[in-house]
């Protein structure tokens, strides 16, 4: 499933999980949606989204708007995918 997992960098420091999933259900189904926070509880403005397939993960990284949120362009990239052993 690594070839479904999207990171996105730049979200606001009060963006939720369910604001990332909202964002993202509009290219298909969300697995799973979570924001990354250090260790006092505070969002350092990255999220981790699983999407269901890899045709709307494509779809997502060939977005010719960009998506947004909080006014600020969100930069997304694929989760590089695990080599496994020979």
């Amino acid at each position: 499933m690594d070839r479904c997992v999207l990171h996105v960098l730049g979200l606001p420091t009060n963006a939720n999980a369910e604001a990332l999933r909202y964002l993202f259900r509009h290219f298909g189904t969300v697995v799973s949606a979570r924001i990354v926070k250090d260790p006092e509880g505070n969002s350092i403005g990255l999220g981790v989204v699983q999407m269901a397939s890899v045709h709307e993960v494509e779809e997502i990284l060939n977005t010719k708007d960009g998506l947004q949120m909080g006014g600020t362009r969100l930069v997304v990239w694929k989760r590089l995918e695990r080599s496994t052993p020979d």
